[in-house]
């Protein structure tokens, strides 16, 4: 059940609107037409049946369904399927521009992880299915929920919409955009923090050796990008020429608090 709600959040509500704000903005960070205004539709169905497949296969794995159905091979089939649309139609229009802007580069990084939350979510569905006791897949999902939560949530969802606030921000309020230092160390030790933690995780899974390590070494690199990014939306705020702030614009103040409380409430967590 704790499956079912937590993946109605992350895929049906903020992955789908994650994709359908991209489908719209990335053409606006790169100055391309978007490469195929038809793929969104067929992307969009793939996405929410796949979805709907993946809760019937939880359904299953609490013994509320019966099991002869393949729900979770159907849904990692769909979910897949969907995900490289996103990936196929948004890369294809950043490749053709001449030049990629830093918060183009964040993005870059997010539809990475994407790439990597949804390959360890197939994984994890055909285990669960019973479709393959392949050995490292198996060990995979044992011990790899840690990854698949951090790239879908740290990577595809939060780098992302990172990379999208450093241009909207800037945008909205009318101020300089950032091509900083403390910009470029955000998006490098970003990146650095996710390779880290997903494929160092994944490595040290197959050699059967603890993740404690790989996962505090990530989380310090994420830890100081975050205050990087931190400080620069600070500046954006301060650098500004829109004396009075629209709605959404304070409405991100708010949503940058409670970034700041999450990290707060990770260390505390992790201390205890």
């Amino acid at each position: 059940e704790t499956l079912i709600l937590v993946h109605i959040v992350a895929i049906g509500w903020l992955s789908l609107l994650m994709c359908g704000a991209l489908f719209q903005f990335v053409p606006v960070l790169v100055a391309q037409p978007l490469h195929d205004n038809m793929l969104p539709a067929p992307t969009l169905v793939a996405l929410v049946i796949g979805l709907a497949m993946l809760i019937l296969g939880f359904l299953q794995l609490a013994g509320r369904i019966d099991p002869g159905t393949p729900f979770f091979a159907v849904a990692g089939t769909l979910l897949g399927l969907g995900f490289a649309l996103v990936l196929w139609n948004l890369s294809r229009t950043l490749w053709a521009a001449q030049t990629r802007s830093l918060p183009a580069r964040f993005v870059i990084i997010g539809l990475a992880s994407v790439a990597a939350t949804a390959t360890l979510g197939i994984i994890f569905a055909l285990v669960l299915g019973g479709a393959t006791t392949f050995g490292p897949f198996v060990a995979l999902t044992a011990t790899g929920l840690p990854l698949h939560v951090i790239a879908g949530l740290g990577g595809w969802l939060t780098f992302t919409a990172m990379g999208v606030s450093y241009r909207l921000l800037a945008m909205f309020m009318l101020a300089p955009e950032l091509e900083r230092t403390s910009t470029k160390a955000a998006a490098y030790l970003g990146a650095a923090a996710l390779a880290l933690a997903i494929l160092g995780g994944v490595l040290a899974i197959m050699l059967e050796a603890s993740l404690t390590f790989v996962l505090l070494a990530a989380g310090s690199l994420g830890l100081l990008a975050l205050v990087l990014y931190g400080a620069d939306v600070v500046h954006l705020y301060r650098a500004r020429k829109r004396p009075h702030l629209e709605l959404n614009s304070r409405m991100a103040a708010f949503a940058m608090v409670s970034l700041a409380a999450a990290v707060v409430l990770i260390l505390a967590l992790l201390a205890l």
